[in-house]
């Protein structure tokens, strides 16, 4: 699985310098003169969202995503350990809300035919289609975490949480 998210995120990145270059040749031409597609904001607007979501499946196994440890490096390593193990199995539960909901969008979109209201009318299931797959890695690889979590405290039992879990073990669940 970490590979797999490994990939989007490379993907995600790609798309990003993809679409600086996009940008670029697009402004220019319509500055002076050029080619110009006129549809630069919806492209954006993808590739932002879809390019974004790609990186959070990578983000949560490396622990990059954005959080505010004001409190945490004041309690003992057990009590760190439980709440990062907690909130772990809190952002895989999003993650899995998510998931439902974003394939549930992606079917209706289908069902209906959706189309953006936009030049392109582009097929709605595009965008909503590939940011489910997103928040389906996110989904997979959280619960792969927690699940990680839970089996290291089934492992080292009581130990666990009477302080005896050591300062660079609690920091391995990683938070928002």
């Amino acid at each position: 699985m970490s590979s797999i998210s490994r990939a989007a995120a490379w993907v995600g990145g790609a798309a990003f310098l993809v679409l600086c270059f996009y940008i670029t040749i697009d402004v220019l031409g319509r500055r002076y003169g050029g080619p110009y597609s006129g549809v630069t904001d919806e492209i954006s607007g993808y590739v932002l969202a879809i390019g974004g979501t790609l990186g959070l499946a990578h983000a949560m196994r490396v622990g990059a995503h954005v959080r505010i440890d004001l409190l945490l490096p004041r309690f003992s390593p057990a009590v760190r350990y439980f709440l990062n193990l907690t909130n772990a199995a809190t952002i895989a539960f999003f993650a899995i809300l998510l998931t439902w909901y974003g394939w549930a969008s992606t079917l209706y979109s289908f069902e209906i035919d959706a189309r953006s209201i936009t030049v392109l009318r582009t097929p709605l299931i595009i965008p909503q289609g590939l940011m489910a797959v997103s928040f389906t890695l996110l989904a997979l690889q959280s619960v792969a975490v927690a699940m990680e979590g839970v089996l290291k405290v089934r492992a080292l039992g009581r130990a666990a949480w009477a302080d005896a879990v050591s300062e660079p073990d609690s920091e391995e669940i990683h938070g928002v």
